[in-house]
């Protein structure tokens, strides 16, 4: 069976790549809210998508702080094969 990603999850994972913190295919672990601005989602929006992938066990994060605000959040990849379907 193979992975299918929405174009929402696959938003998500581009801007995990191209955002101004760290190219999280490469070993960073960018700033949720930089992957969300990277990404064009409305932030309501993104976030439920990051839920979608960590619950597919592609992506995870950190909260710094506890609070649950993506300011305080890393995402990490944790499949990097998945840069082959963005």
């Amino acid at each position: 069976m193979t992975l299918q990603l929405t174009d929402n999850e696959k938003a998500i994972l581009r801007g995990a790549r191209d955002n101004e913190y760290g190219d999280a295919f490469e070993g960073s672990a960018p700033w949720v809210f930089a992957v969300i601005d990277e990404s064009g989602l409305n932030p309501k929006v993104a976030r439920g998508v990051i839920s979608s992938l960590v619950q597919k066990n592609l992506v995870t994060v950190f909260d710094y702080e506890g609070k649950g605000k993506a300011d305080d959040m890393v995402l990490e990849i944790l499949d990097e094969s998945v840069i082959e379907l963005i």
